[in-house]
């Protein structure tokens, strides 16, 4: 999971170049409290968390409380400088994301 999430990643630096990614992800628009670029990128690669896990796990995990706490705490609290302070905004974004991989045809 941690290696589809840091694929994720890798492919935004691919497409924002390390200086872009360094300036949008710690710099803009603050470093702590309410970092959108942070925010963005990450939601992308726990996205990609949230689909390995389901995978791996079947995808009722991802609608286990703890596992929707732990990835919402990730924005909302000091784990990545609370880069995020609306928890209602990350938890929608999170019952979009584990909506959309219950949808998803099992292999």
């Amino acid at each position: 999971m941690t290696l589809r999430h840091e694929r994720e990643h890798l492919r935004q630096f691919r497409r924002y170049t390390l200086p872009g990614m360094a300036f949008l992800y710690l710099l803009v628009p603050l470093p702590l409290g309410l970092a959108w670029f942070r925010a963005y990128f990450e939601m992308q690669g726990y996205a990609e968390t949230i689909r390995a896990s389901a995978e791996v796990y079947g995808a009722a995990y991802v609608t286990r409380p703890v596992f929707r706490e732990h990835v919402v705490s990730q924005f909302v609290t000091g784990a990545y400088g609370w880069m995020w302070p609306f928890r209602g905004r990350i938890e929608r974004w999170y019952d979009a994301v584990a909506a959309s991989v219950l949808k998803e045809p099992t292999a």
